[in-house]
């Protein structure tokens, strides 16, 4: 539980208190690359840390039994996979860095967990471009479009109990304080800026 955190080593927390919490806003433009880092913290088993989507494309990372799962459904391709082997429902800060290009013959996945663990995931495929509109942090977005059946914790809507910090997308730290306010029902995020 939240309670059991206390945040201290992350720099401006979010704190989701309630699996049904969560943050949504759109995505900057972008065609052949996509970069995103953040820390998060947590003793959920089963979560949704975050998730991007279109009416095409969706990429999204979760906790199942702990463990770190990343979801693609890009160009008609799926695939769903465990990163690290490892449990990281710890209530531990732990940092993700994910690049995401594209080539003439393929898409590249790269995952970096604490800077010493990466993933690197290769697809052949004909995509010419991303397109991933929204970015959704915490829980499910029940005003999105209904989330794939391969991203289990978002299926079961088990959202993220816990701490979320220094997102970049693209190399530019997105302020999720600006997002809360915008948030309906937004009484279990913590911070709230403004009154």
């Amino acid at each position: 539980m939240v309670q059991n955190l206390n945040c201290k080593s992350l720099i401006n927390p979010i704190r989701f208190l309630v699996s049904s919490s969560f943050i949504s806003f759109d995505l900057p433009s972008f065609s052949q690359e996509l970069n995103i880092s953040f820390r998060f913290q947590t003793h959920s088993s089963n979560c949704v840390i975050l998730y991007s989507q279109s009416n095409q494309d969706f990429l999204g990372f979760d906790l199942i039994d702990g463990f770190f799962f990343i979801t693609f459904n890009i160009n008609k391709k799926r695939q769903r996979q465990e990163l690290f082997q490892q449990r990281f429902n710890d209530g531990q800060t732990h940092y993700i860095q994910f690049e995401m290009r594209t080539y003439q013959i393929g898409l590249e996945l790269n995952i970096i967990i604490d800077y010493r663990q990466s993933t690197r995931i290769s697809i052949r495929t004909s995509l010419s471009k991303i397109t991933l509109h929204t970015m959704t942090i915490g829980g499910v977005n029940p005003s999105m479009r209904a989330l794939p059946t391969n991203y289990f914790s978002g299926i079961m809507h088990r959202g993220l109990i816990g701490c979320f910090s220094d997102l970049e997308v693209n190399h530019e730290l997105i302020n999720l304080e600006k997002y809360i306010n915008y948030t309906i029902n937004n009484n279990n995020i913590m911070p709230k800026s403004g009154p």
